[in-house]
């Protein structure tokens, strides 16, 4: 009992490790910039003095929020950004004086795959004088080298490697990767094991299995004969 426990964690930790690194690579090599991906949908909210909208881009391994502060002197109706987000989405309000900052985006970035596993943020602020783009703070993601993208007026893409754990998608993805680790490294000798005792041979050493209720030449127990001699 204790041996399966052991495998079990050693193969759910195997599970989460992939987990961990697939969502890296699809962040580090699998992004694109907004520049490049067509379509999303759009919704606006409101909170005084500026009005947000949201562009919501979903690709194979990839789910990105871009939220878009602009100062408005017609904001639309205050709506919470919690009903347009997910719940793991922690995104604030922004802090930044409207008056200052002509535009303030917030990118929320999902990497995993079967599902969503892990999440990271960043902010951009667009400052009027003198007129420029500046990061301004970073969540739950770590910063790598930036992406080198042709034919883009942006050559370079922002790139972070998420840290922020979803966790419903992170347990969905652990169980499948362990379960796929399993198939690939224990698979196949429970499908041999399966085969020789079919065939009458014992799963151990394939050697012919006789009356008696261990392997007469590696000593190995049968299945179903030591419970048959008791």
């Amino acid at each position: 009992m204790k041996r399966r426990l052991f495998i079990l964690a050693v193969f759910l930790l195997a599970g989460a490790v992939v987990n961990v690194a697939v969502a890296w690579g699809l962040a580090a090599w699998g992004g694109k910039s907004l520049a490049q991906i067509q379509g999303g949908t759009v919704t606006q909210l409101g909170h005084p003095p500026r009005r947000c909208v949201v562009h919501t881009y979903e690709r194979r391994g990839a789910t990105r929020y871009l939220l878009i502060w602009e100062s408005s002197d017609q904001p639309t109706p205050p709506i919470s950004v919690a009903r347009v987000l997910p719940l793991w989405a922690e995104v604030p309000l922004p802090s930044t004086d409207p008056n200052l900052v002509d535009r303030l985006t917030t990118h929320v970035d999902a990497r995993g795959w079967p599902t969503r596993a892990l999440w990271s943020r960043f902010e951009h602020v667009f400052i009027r004088k003198p007129y420029g783009s500046k990061l301004i703070a970073d969540s739950k993601g770590l910063r790598i080298p930036p992406m080198q993208l042709p034919n883009i007026e942006a050559p370079l893409l922002v790139r972070h490697l998420p840290l922020g754990v979803i966790w419903p998608g992170f347990a969905v993805n652990t169980l499948f990767y362990a379960v796929v680790l399993w198939l690939l490294i224990s698979g196949p000798f429970a499908l041999r094991r399966f085969i020789r005792v079919k065939r009458g041979l014992c799963p151990a050493c394939a050697y012919r299995m006789g009356e008696s209720p261990v392997c007469s030449e590696c000593g190995k127990a049968l299945p179903g004969r030591a419970k048959v001699a008791t």
